[in-house]
This record gives structure tokens, C-alpha cells and sequence, in this order.
């Protein structure tokens, strides 16, 4: 359900849904359930105040950041979903660790095809990888954008 809820505050928050909560309220929301799912008690006052640490509280230009970032917390620990978010938004920041072992040293941004493609459908999935300029980790997606 937060996930959902951060969901909605993206698309308010972009325009393409223009009624029903604004996109504060869909935020604070999303939190809030988020919370729930986690089995963390709290009191309006303390979801007040944890909302409006300068850290989370939606600020001009920043909102896009803050809701992604709520969303990543909200899918832990669902990692590979919380890959997908960052890589479709950039948000939260992160560092990649300093055993990588990909060319870039960067955090791997789609994975590569598989032996059994290459084995069974050759051609084809030479032709892909060479679309998207290489069969690594390092290639983004057409929706992965920097």
C-alpha cells in the first residue's frame, strides 16, 4: 500500500494525475503505511516531526528525490524492486561499493543476457545487446536515464 501511495505522489507531483490528494498529503500518507507494514508504533506527533526533518520534508525541487527515497525505504527489504526504483529515478543517492566487479566500478545497471539466450537464439540476442550498445552491466535500459 505505501509503495502505491508513493506511486500517486510521483504522478501528482509530475502532473499526470491533477485531482484527489495533493501531493503531501500522498506522501505523508505513504509513510505512514510504510510504518504500518514495518510494525512501527508511532504517534501523529512523532510521524510530524519525522515529516518535517529537513531530510524528508518535501521542499521546491526536491520532491521527486524525497518520495523516491521514502519509496526505496518502503520496499526493504524487496532488494531487487528497490534496485529498479533507483535505477528508473537516480534516488537515493548511492555509493557503490569499492569491491565491484563490473568495468564502470559502478552500480550495476541492468543484467546482462544469459548463457541460455546466446545458446538458444544466437543471432537475436546479438542484435539486442548490440542495440543497446553492449551485453553488460554498465548499459542502461531505454527507461534507465541518467
Amino acid at each position: 500500500y505505501a509503495t502505491v501511495l508513493f506511486a500517486q505522489a510521483e504522478a501528482r507531483q509530475r502532473g499526470w494525475i491533477t485531482t484527489g490528494p495533493t501531493v503531501q498529503a500522498l506522501y505523508e500518507a505513504g509513510i505512514a503505511a510504510s510504518w504500518d507494514e514495518w510494525g512501527i508504533a508511532y504517534t501523529p506527533a512523532q510521524l510530524a516531526s519525522y515529516v518535517a526533518n529537513s531530510n524528508v520534508a518535501l521542499t521546491a525541487g526536491t520532491e521527486i528525490q524525497k518520495i523516491a527515497t521514502q519509496r526505496w525505504l518502503a520496499l526493504y527489504p524487496n532488494g531487487l524492486q528497490s534496485w529498479f526504483e533507483w535505477r528508473r529515478t537516480g534516488f537515493p543517492v548511492l555509493t557503490p561499493t569499492i569491491y565491484a566487479t563490473n568495468t564502470s566500478k559502478q552500480i550495476p545497471r541492468r543484467y546482462v543476457y544469459g548463457t541460455r539466450q546466446y545458446s538458444l537464439n544466437k543471432v537475436n540476442t546479438e542484435e539486442a545487446a548490440a542495440r543497446i550498445g553492449g551485453d553488460n552491466q554498465d548499459t542502461r535500459v531505454w527507461w534507465d536515464k541518467p
